[in-house]
């Protein structure tokens, strides 16, 4: 138990330093976004910058903290695991981008809407499948005529492929359970009146934000978005 306390210890951390590394990256994304939101209300025209660039702008941005949120998880938590960072980030995000985005548009609303949970569970759920798997005795490759680089890189294929398709299907697993969820409780979310369903969902989309996460995409994991 106590080992497992400190292990759970260890990956909360790794998610805080995670991040915490991303705070640069959010501030400027929030100056240009305040920029983007300034030029649309105020009326001030720059010719290089249409609406339609900045609408652009808006959805690039969007799609890019998720992204460089789970690209941070993955190198933090693959220091923890003792996973090549590499290796460890390429996994993840493979894992974060099929199973967020598949087929969809990243602009995707229901995609949208999910990334920001994806972006911390993904690269948590398939490094720590990925570590499980790395210690199944397979043949390995010796470093003694390769570099060590390419042998290390030939011994994760296998426990790297088993570990993606293994996180995909827990993700759809995960994700059945969330909709399941999401029937049970939104009927009963809505049932509240307009006035207290709609303080629930200001305030408990705010709290969320203290924990790293885009707490107004979360609260529409919960609510359709014409809710707002």
């Amino acid at each position: 138990m106590k080992s497992l306390f400190h292990q759970a210890e260890s990956i909360r951390f790794s998610l805080q330093e995670a991040f915490i590394a991303l705070l640069p990256f959010v501030v400027l994304m929030s100056a240009i976004r305040l920029v983007d939101f300034g030029l649309i209300y105020s009326g001030i025209q720059i010719p290089s910058l249409t609406l339609d660039t900045l609408a652009a702008i808006a959805r690039m941005l969007d799609t890019a903290v998720p992204v460089m949120l789970a690209i941070s998880v993955s190198f933090h938590l693959s220091i923890l695991f003792g996973i090549d960072r590499v290796t460890g980030a390429g996994l993840a995000l493979a894992v974060f981008l099929f199973d967020t985005y598949g087929t969809a548009p990243v602009d995707d609303a229901a995609a949208a809407s999910l990334a920001s949970v994806n972006a911390v569970v993904a690269p948590l759920l398939s490094l720590l499948i990925l570590r499980l798997a790395n210690r199944i005795p397979l043949p390995r490759v010796t470093y003694g005529a390769l570099s060590y680089n390419l042998a290390n890189a030939l011994n994760m294929l296998v426990p790297a492929v088993l570990a993606f398709l293994s996180a995909l299907v827990l993700m759809k697993v995960l994700h059945m359970a969330g909709d399941a969820a999401y029937a049970l409780c939104a009927p009963l979310f809505l049932d509240l009146g307009q006035q207290a369903s709609l303080a629930l969902f200001l305030i408990g989309s705010q709290l969320i934000w203290f924990f790293g996460l885009h707490g107004t995409n979360l609260a529409y994991l919960a609510v359709d978005p014409s809710f707002g």
